[in-house]
């Protein structure tokens, strides 16, 4: 990942961990699917959002990484 890609992942992590943009706003932005994925495997779930719509988001983002067909 480039330098400024880390940094909107970075960004992007801690807006959503603040409750600033929900799962669905975060997975508009350039953040990378392994790193929604971590968090998912982590056990962050998002109170403003279902986790239907999160482990929506993680399926779309690693879908587009190249982890579909699992």
């Amino acid at each position: 990942m480039s330098r400024e890609r880390d940094i909107a992942a970075l960004t992007a992590t801690i807006a959503v961990q603040r409750g600033r943009m929900t799962p669905l706003e975060w997975g508009r932005e350039e953040v990378s699917g392994l790193l929604a994925a971590g968090l998912y495997a982590a056990g962050y779930r998002p109170a403003k959002a279902p986790v239907a719509n999160w482990a929506d988001l993680v399926a779309r983002r690693l879908g587009k990484a190249g982890g579909a067909g699992r």
